[in-house]
């Protein structure tokens, strides 16, 4: 006689999980679609329709301190509250705290001067490429580690540029996106929290002494601009909030698709041909890449009412106040 299936339930320590969740996820929604999980003390919702109806609800929020108190969200907010960074950062504010920042910070990404950085961009990423050429030889196939030597410096050298962060200083500045980086994962023991946190307070220190320098300079750099915000509003440890976070935002998902991306068109040899082949297909293969292997895996919300899901075995309602 047979033993009776496992139960479908979220399990990132599950074998083969971190090397591809997605047959993990595939049965999630099969079975267990909405479900609570006692290691992330919180509940779990996979499925496409009703993560967008989550994410789209105006009053679902992203604000910790409107959870119900359980050791995972006291232990957050006392990590948050311990350290003077607080929690202003953009993607965790509900609107009009939300909205107000996002006018503060919205000159340097505005058209005109995002055209501006994707020639930025191109440059660097030129550079990049010509440097790897140079070091390993062209013409003959060579083997190179893509994320180390390329996916994994190139978002984070761009970045420095963009803030006006001298060239010496980069390799630092890599490290420490990787430490907040890695305290996003929600499981984790105490003393690698601990370390995470006391690397991500140097970065703090270290853009405190950066924009001191720059106030009152004329600099033409993202920095520069977001510190000239604040005249109109933009408080001090809102600003370093936002350049932490943009950080981020902008390495680990950049890294991650270069990285994933390859590794999906090393896979389907076919696709790749078909994308060098013509190059106008290029926006929509990267669209396609991070649809396929996303490097963002969970994005969390708090619900403010009651939410009623359907699923196999029944209705399944979240209540109010859970993560």
């Amino acid at each position: 006689m047979s033993a009776p299936a496992e139960p479908a339930i979220f399990n990132p320590l599950e074998e083969g999980f971190v090397e591809w969740p997605y047959d993990q996820y595939r049965r999630l929604r099969a079975e267990d679609p909405v479900h609570r999980s006692e290691l992330l003390q919180g509940w779990v919702v996979t499925r496409y329709a009703d993560v967008s109806a989550i994410l789209r609800d105006p009053s679902v929020s992203a604000v910790i301190d409107n959870a119900e108190p359980t050791p995972a969200t006291i232990a957050e907010i006392q990590r948050r509250d311990g350290t003077a960074r607080g929690g202003r950062t953009l993607v965790l504010l509900d609107d009009p705290d939300h909205a107000r920042l996002r006018k503060l910070i919205a000159p340097p990404f505005r058209p005109r001067e995002v055209d501006r950085l994707r020639q930025l961009v191109r440059d660097r990423v030129r550079a990049r490429v010509d440097a790897l050429v140079a070091e390993h030889g062209g013409g003959t196939p060579v083997e190179i580690d893509l994320i180390g030597e390329f996916a994994y410096p190139l978002p984070v050298e761009i970045f420095c540029q963009m803030l006006g962060i001298p060239e010496e200083d980069h390799p630092g500045f890599r490290f420490w996106v990787n430490c907040i980086a890695r305290n996003l994962d929600p499981v984790m023991d105490a003393a690698e929290r601990d370390e995470l946190a006391a690397h991500t307070d140097d970065m703090y220190a270290f853009l405190e002494e950066l924009v001191a320098a720059k106030r009152g300079r004329e600099d033409d750099d993202v920095l520069s601009e977001l510190i000239r915000a604040g005249e109109d509003g933009l408080t001090h440890e809102e600003l370093l909030a936002q350049i932490m976070t943009l950080y981020v935002a902008g390495h680990e998902p950049t890294a991650g698709l270069v990285g994933n991306g390859m590794r999906a068109l090393l896979e389907f040899p076919e696709q790749w041909a078909r994308l060098r082949a013509d190059r106008s297909g290029l926006r929509h293969a990267l669209s396609e890449l991070l649809r396929y292997d996303g490097p963002n895996q969970f994005v969390r919300r708090i619900a403010m009412r009651d939410m009623t899901f359907t699923t196999p075995s029944g209705p399944v309602t979240v209540p109010a106040r859970s993560v």
